[in-house]
């Protein structure tokens, strides 16, 4: 038959549209027992993965294996592998999605103080106060770094300088560098006799390793707690072990991949929590984490003795930033900071089951399985 112009236009056309529906007749043909080409060789068809196997002298697909769906995460199934990508990918998209904003800063930096230390950790603190922007906005605050040289100069500096002139139980800075020596590397979020925002921090001995990245940003997110929840009233955990987190995570920050040091920084954290005395740890099970949790409320855990440095804090930085990091997991970054703005008007314990569906009584244990979980792993 002689074909015309158009005909033969339309047959070309037609072979077009069906020549690539023709090809997967072997995708057919992938089910158990049937032939295939190469040992070893997988295919996945409606929710299965086959795998090509030898079975005689024949190369046949095996019966298969089905896909196992991803379950969304919940405070039952905190699993190791996926909690912390999880969660830090809720804090990258919260830096990506800030508004860059920095507060206006008065700086007493101490005379041994090198301007490219003080440059250097104000990556960390300027990345939180983007961050938290969306909540906390200060139109004035106080910081203050210094070393451990500085020590005879530090106390009339930031009392005349920055308004902070401790009474009470309030850290005399002076004595607390005297009490950490051979380091320096200590720091303090408050307010200055005026109510205004105050932070120091030592850049002396040791400050400058991993860990302590997060001090600009842990101390930073102390003074937004302080914005809205009354600290007698929350559970020290939150308190330290939030600000640990997101000290961890901000400081760190190195764009969508969770940072390489993350791990490192995270179980530095149970250097303090397994030897402070207040709240024995030193061999955790998820029974005696779970009666550490709800030790810290109330402000309760004095040291038990002349001399003994351990304080609360210790009991709460390693548990309470991994229960934070479950948190942000499970409910996002959203939701934790909406628990932060109820605080303003609501208890911690009410709060929290408002905004996580669940008691902080139920939270406990289900939390402190992920906590015993990643110490031994030491993340």
């Amino acid at each position: 038959m002689k074909l015309n112009k158009m005909t033969l236009a339309g047959a070309l056309i037609s072979a077009l549209v069906l020549g690539p529906f023709s090809a997967p007749v072997s995708a057919a043909t992938v089910k158990p027992g049937a032939s295939c080409t190469k040992i070893g060789l997988t295919k996945t068809l409606k929710g299965k993965t086959y795998k090509c196997i030898k079975s005689g002298q024949k190369k046949v697909w095996d019966k298969g294996r089905a896909i196992a769906a991803t379950q969304p995460l919940t405070f039952d199934n905190l699993d190791t592998s996926r909690v912390r990508k999880a969660a830090y990918a809720e804090i990258a998209a919260g830096v990506r999605s800030s508004t860059t904003f920095v507060p206006n800063i008065t700086f007493v930096l101490g005379p041994s103080l090198a301007q490219s230390r003080v440059e250097q950790e104000m990556t960390g603190l300027n990345r939180a106060s983007s961050f938290w922007s969306d909540l906390y906005k200060p139109q004035q605050v106080f910081v203050s770094y210094f070393t451990e040289a500085d020590v005879d100069w530090v106390d009339n500096a930031v009392c005349t300088q920055a308004g902070y002139c401790p009474t009470g139980m309030n850290p005399v800075i002076s004595n607390v560098i005297k009490q950490d020596l051979p380091n320096c590397n200590s720091a303090m979020a408050t307010r200055n006799k005026d109510g205004v925002p105050f932070f120091d921090q030592c850049l002396g001995t040791n400050s400058n390793n991993a860990k302590n990245l997060q001090t600009g940003p842990h101390e930073y997110t102390h003074w937004v707690q302080q914005a809205y929840a009354d600290w007698g009233s929350t559970p020290n955990w939150w308190t330290e072990g939030s600000a640990d987190y997101f000290g961890n995570t901000l400081g760190a920050y190195n764009g969508s991949t969770v940072p390489s040091q993350l791990d490192e920084m995270s179980y530095g954290s149970s250097y303090g929590w397994i030897r402070q005395e207040l709240c024995p740890l030193s061999n955790p099970t998820i029974e005696a984490i779970t009666n550490c949790f709800m030790y810290t409320y109330g402000g309760r855990g004095v040291a038990p003795g002349q001399g003994q440095r351990w304080t609360l804090a210790h009991v709460s930085y390693y548990m309470g930033s991994l229960a934070t990091e479950a948190m942000i997991a499970v409910k996002g970054l959203g939701t934790f900071k909406n628990l932060i703005k109820d605080l303003k008007t609501s208890r911690f314990d009410e709060a929290f089951e408002k905004n996580y569906g669940i008691s902080t009584q139920d939270f406990y244990p289900k939390v402190s399985k992920y906590v015993l979980a990643m110490y031994n792993q030491s993340r």
